[in-house]
């Protein structure tokens, strides 16, 4: 996926395309806007084919969990990541 996505990236800025990179918690997305303005071509990918996830540590946090009856809030201990992302999602108009 990398190596799809950098090649997309590069053909879009080799014709004068705005690339643009989206991260969300678990997703990726490639936007690239043909210089015309009529056209823009998305591709998402979920981050962690792009993107090595880190550990970093945990905390509590309150989340609405489903019941066995109605919905209740508790604390629960959550991930704290950090994303390391592939370099060739670093491709700029030089490396086009």
């Amino acid at each position: 996926m990398p190596e799809v996505l950098a090649s997309t990236m590069r053909a879009g800025l080799r014709v004068g395309a705005e690339v643009s990179k989206v991260y969300d918690d678990d997703r990726f997305r490639l936007n690239v806007k043909m210089p015309n303005g009529t056209i823009t071509y998305q591709v998402s990918a979920e981050r962690d084919q792009v993107c090595t996830k880190r550990v970093t540590g945990t905390e509590m946090v309150e989340k609405e969990v489903p019941p066995e009856g109605e919905w209740v809030k508790k604390m629960v201990e959550q991930e704290i990541v950090e994303w390391d992302c592939h370099p060739l999602l670093a491709v700029t108009k030089g490396d086009a």
